[in-house]
């Protein structure tokens, strides 16, 4: 008949592991952040490049810069006698 269904396809994926590891990943940057604020140390985080990331309070403190002025700048544009 003209207009009816004669077929349906459908194709389904199991994401169970998929969420699990976002969940996984989600805790365990909460507890790198919690961790990262709450240290009274300088902490930074640089990517493959050296370039600033990430910086705790005391860091902020340590280089007399907010954390806005530090992101993504290179290890030598804020430490240059490195």
């Amino acid at each position: 008949m003209a207009g009816t269904v004669s077929e349906y396809q459908s194709i389904g994926q199991n994401i169970t592991e998929r969420k699990q590891i976002e969940d996984v990943l989600r805790r365990t940057d909460e507890k790198l952040k919690s961790f990262m604020e709450s240290a009274t140390d300088s902490f930074i985080l640089l990517d493959s490049e050296l370039r600033f990331t990430d910086v705790n309070a005391a860091a902020e403190k340590a280089f007399r810069l907010m954390r806005e002025d530090i992101s993504r700048k290179g290890i030598a544009e804020i430490i240059p006698d490195i």
